[in-house]
This record gives structure tokens, C-alpha cells and sequence, in this order.
């Protein structure tokens, strides 16, 4: 498996392709307020995910990709910290 290490993004990078013309107020803070609502939809789905043992299933097209939370404990914890 091939796992993307070394790379990060911020809420500016994923809002790039984002149609953000249809909102009314001021150019200078229309990707504010969508990178906010991003980040806070984000946090909802995680606490949501930790706190009630979910397991969130991306909207993707072809492939499936979900979000859930698994327990580690004693050595198995400290061999991945």
C-alpha cells in the first residue's frame, strides 16, 4: 500500500476550484468563510467520528473511502507512537 507521506495542503490549496463567485459579499473574505465552513464540517465529522465510534463514509465516486476510529493499547500502542 501506498501512503502519500510528506505532503500537506491547506484550506487555501483546497478551495482553489471552489465557485465561490455566487456568494454575495466582499472578494476579500468570500474563501475565508469558505475555508471556515470547510474546517468546521471537517471538525464536526471527527468529533462525530471519536466521540460516537462512527465510521464516516466519503461521498467518492469510484472507490471507497471511509473515516473511523480504532484503539490501540499497551505495546501495540507504544510500537506506533
Amino acid at each position: 500500500m501506498n501512503y502519500a507521506l510528506g505532503y500537506a495542503l491547506n484550506t487555501e490549496d483546497l478551495m482553489c476550484n471552489l465557485p465561490i463567485d455566487k456568494l454575495k459579499i466582499k472578494e476579500r473574505y468570500k474563501k475565508d468563510l469558505a475555508s471556515k465552513i470547510w474546517l468546521s464540517c471537517v471538525k464536526m465529522v471527527l468529533d462525530d467520528v471519536i466521540d460516537n465510534s462512527d465510521t464516516f463514509e466519503l461521498p467518492t465516486v469510484n472507490r471507497n473511502a471511509e473515516i473511523y476510529i480504532k484503539g490501540y493499547f499497551d505495546n501495540d500502542f507504544v510500537k506506533g507512537r
